[in-house]
């Protein structure tokens, strides 16, 4: 499930002693907090609320088999449940964790096909796993380049 409602970057989040609310909040670019949000689980129904409800815990990030991550805007609930088969289990492990590496042999197989919005993809992921790789920028930026000279081309091509 992905909750999805805030307008920046959220900051943290943390689930209700029961499991059936999660808190979180989201900070803008000056660092001012933006929009603090209370989640019903059940109907993701978003509730704003002044200030963190009495049961919010910084590091109250998983609940029985649920697990909460952040990412951007959004905040992605992730059921681990053991009912699910072994291989689902480790496709959803893998899903939550982003490999660069991974990205970055995908990017550039991408590359190599000029499939340019897979290149995109996969540059704008290894990036965001490793922020501070100023070659991933690089690359992520010429990527984003030759999509949009794709996209402009197309446009000609078709008279938009």
């Amino acid at each position: 499930m992905t909750l999805y409602g805030h307008q920046d970057w959220v900051s943290s989040v943390s689930f209700s002693p029961d499991g059936t609310k999660l808190f979180s909040d989201a900070m803008n670019y000056d660092g001012d907090f933006d929009e603090r949000c209370v989640w019903n689980l059940a109907t993701s129904e978003k509730t704003i609320v002044a200030s963190p409800p009495p049961w919010v815990k910084p590091t109250k990030h998983r609940h029985g088999n649920l697990l909460v991550l952040r990412d951007d805007e959004d905040i992605l609930v992730v059921d681990t449940s053991p009912s699910l088969t072994e291989g689902l289990q480790a496709y959803r492990a893998a899903k939550a964790l982003t490999d660069p590496w991974w990205h970055r042999e995908q990017a550039e197989a991408s590359e190599s096909k000029r499939d340019s919005y897979s290149a995109l993809f996969h540059r704008a992921w290894q990036l965001k796993s490793q922020p501070n790789d100023a070659f991933a920028a690089y690359r992520l930026h010429t990527a984003q380049v030759k999509m949009a000279r794709g996209v402009r081309a197309s446009r000609k091509g078709i008279g938009i």
